[in-house]
């Protein structure tokens, strides 16, 4: 229930956000977020959490956009820490099989695509995220779950936004393995960041 509450708010807030209205988008974004985390203790692998953290990142983006610095900052304080969260929680489970290890590497890059959107180095989480992969025999991102689903579908997010058109449909991003998958995002979202970046001059 909480989940299916999130993603109606976060419905509204890519409404919202198609019709330009960045700083009202991202208020919608937060309340989808903060509904989710309400639920994310109980979801095994912190499943609803990452949805609630995908959308936190949509409202620090279009908190870029609208140049809500602090706002900005303040999200992506919060995704950071729900993040490490979970990664402490998961660290006390029991994890038996490789994948499931190697899943918990979307934390780390959860953390590294916030501390991105708010201007700092990035590399240091998504290095900690490929030493996981890597450690746990660096899986196919063909068999993502629904935490890199939501890295997958921000990522997709932010590249739409950079290219100016909402419906555009962007490059496969899980044929590779986990670690290439990272390689991929470090290599072009930092480029796209900054194209939002600069349509915050626009909508100021």
């Amino acid at each position: 229930m909480v989940r299916e509450v999130g993603n109606s708010l976060a419905s509204t807030a890519d409404s919202i956000r198609a019709e330009g209205r960045f700083t009202d988008a991202a208020e919608y974004y937060s309340r989808a977020a903060f509904e989710c985390f309400g639920d994310g203790v109980s979801a095994p692998y912190g499943i609803t959490t990452s949805f609630g953290e995908q959308y936190l990142l949509e409202s620090a983006t279009c908190h870029l956009i609208s140049g809500n610095q602090n706002r900005l900052e303040n999200r992506a304080k919060i995704g950071i820490l729900v993040a490490e969260d979970v990664l402490n929680r998961e660290c006390d489970q029991r994890l038996t099989s490789a994948y499931d290890q190697a899943r918990r590497g979307a934390w780390y890059e959860f953390i590294g695509d916030f501390r991105l959107l708010r201007g700092d180095d990035p590399s240091r989480s998504y290095d900690q995220a490929r030493n996981m992969y890597q450690k746990f025999g660096d899986p196919p991102a063909s068999l993502a779950e629904q935490e890199h689903l939501n890295l997958f579908a921000f990522y997709r997010s932010v590249l739409r936004i950079a290219d100016g058109d909402p419906m555009v449909q962007q490059e496969t991003i899980d044929e590779g393995s986990l670690c290439e998958w990272v390689d991929h995002k470090e290599s072009t979202l930092p480029e796209s960041i900054e194209d939002v970046r600069e349509m915050e001059s626009k909508n100021s």
